[in-house]
């Protein structure tokens, strides 16, 4: 590579109302820096050709067909799947609630091929973008790490798509059992089910407060929609009103058209992606957005909102939808069933045992990744306080920039109920499961061991 490798055209800086900003200087000592850069991360041929480096939203026009294809498919796929298990599950020995037949694995397992062939794509598209966005401006340089330990790129990429594929596990198995416990399912192979999910109801706290008890088949088949929703939704608020020829080199600027918002490749690019389960392009995302606020702040700090705002509403909506609408109950009510299953049976039944697993799993993961909206908001505070003492500032930026900063404390309350209701409920599900150990008849409240069913 020689020369100055980034591009940016009139509709790029109109977007955000920015400056071009020049940030490869006049010689090739950034093309070369990257150069060894890309050699020490064992970046894959696919991932970067030697050709010239776009930005985000002029670089993932190609993949966006590719993530169109795999959300409408996981749509179809888990209503049909829903749809399936309903239809074919049946009640077998030694179980309390029924169990789809085994050869139901292959259809639930026939996208995988499908999102992981996404997911690569779409990397091809970004990856080389990232990674020297990385290597300039956020504080940990181009490292790719995994749990803190830094590896080479392709590690990552493994790990990333290994963590995508079970966030795919988890949805399927969240589905499978939807489609088993709804519509009677719970009372299909034991009428004692709803007697016991009734008792222990009124000795929940819901119950002490009045609460009447809700059918479970009900709360099963609500948890299902809302996983749905969490899929259609963001979907839905990218379909644009004008059709974009999805190139590279384009940045496809239009308006969405239910919500009339401007949109551009990457925003489509990584809402989609977020709404996969793609978890490389979930971490890509908010990384990219706040590289875009730390090279702003060595030019134009008082601009850095133009990113910092868009980033708290995206991170705001999509642990709202993800990780409070169903997980909130989703993972109370298998915890709730399974150890039910093992008060009538006596043991633990695998299926819904891995499902809890993987859930409670994901849910882990979820809490570390709410973490990163305090550090960030943490740290646009002291670059808000910068840019207010930078001598260039115009006047009437400063109240912009406080206007940014309020909003990201208005969406930290948000996100830190979502925060607290999930680690509550990871809590509450592992007590559960110690109580079907622990406590004489497998039942507990956070009052304490119930005592037998009468």
């Amino acid at each position: 590579m020689d020369g100055c490798h980034w591009t940016d055209g009139p509709d790029a800086s109109e977007r955000k109302g920015l400056l071009q900003v020049d940030v490869c200087g006049e010689d090739s000592s950034d093309s070369q820096e990257w150069d060894a850069q890309a050699e020490r991360t064992w970046l894959p041929a696919c991932f970067y050709d030697g050709g010239e480096i776009l930005w985000t939203s002029h670089s993932v026009g190609p993949a966006i067909p590719w993530l169109w294809a795999l959300n409408i498919a996981l749509i179809i796929h888990s209503a049909l799947f829903f749809i399936l298990v309903l239809l074919a599950r049946s009640c077998t020995s030694g179980s309390s609630y029924p169990a789809a037949p085994v050869w139901i694995v292959v259809v639930a397992v026939s996208l995988l091929p499908l999102q992981l062939l996404a997911e690569y794509q779409c990397l091809c598209a970004v990856l080389a973008t990232f990674t020297k966005d990385m290597m300039q401006w956020h504080p940990t340089g181009a490292r790719f790490t995994v749990m803190t330990v830094p590896v080479p790129v392709g590690v990552w990429v493994l790990y990333c798509m290994s963590l995508s594929t079970l966030f795919f596990a988890d949805l399927l198995t969240d589905s499978n059992f939807s489609g088993t416990m709804s519509f009677s399912g719970a009372e299909m192979c034991s009428d004692q089910t709803d007697k016991i999910w009734g008792y222990w109801w009124e000795h929940s706290v819901v119950g002490m407060i009045g609460v009447p008890p809700v059918p479970l088949d009900h709360l099963v088949f609500i948890c299902w929609l809302l996983t749905f929703l969490q899929q259609v939704v963001p979907c839905a608020t990218m379909v644009r009103s004008d059709r974009v020829a999805y190139e590279r080199s384009n940045d496809g600027k239009s308006k969405a058209l239910l919500t009339g918002q401007q949109l551009y490749n990457d925003d489509v690019f990584f809402e989609l992606g977020t709404a996969a389960g793609l978890h490389s392009i979930t971490l890509i995302s908010t990384n990219c957005r706040w590289c875009h606020v730390k090279r702003l702040c060595q030019t134009q700090p008082w601009r850095v909102m133009g990113y910092a705002k868009p980033l708290a509403e995206q991170l705001t909506k999509k642990f709202f939808l993800s990780y409070f609408l169903e997980p909130a109950v989703q993972l109370n009510l298998q915890a709730c069933i399974l150890a039910i299953n093992r008060y009538q049976m006596g043991y633990f039944a695998l299926v819904p045992a891995l499902s809890l697993g993987l859930s409670m799993f994901t849910t882990a993961l979820n809490l570390a990744e709410m973490r990163t909206f305090f550090r960030l908001w943490q740290e646009l505070g002291t670059i808000v306080e910068k840019a207010k003492q930078h001598p260039d500032i115009p006047k009437e930026a400063v109240p912009k920039l406080e206007a940014g900063l309020s909003l990201w404390c208005h969406r930290g309350i948000y996100v830190g109920v979502i925060f607290l209701v999930a680690a509550a409920t990871l809590f509450t599900a592992g007590l559960t499961i110690f109580g079907a150990h622990q406590c004489p008849h497998g039942l507990i409240t956070l009052f304490g061991c119930l005592h037998r069913v009468s």
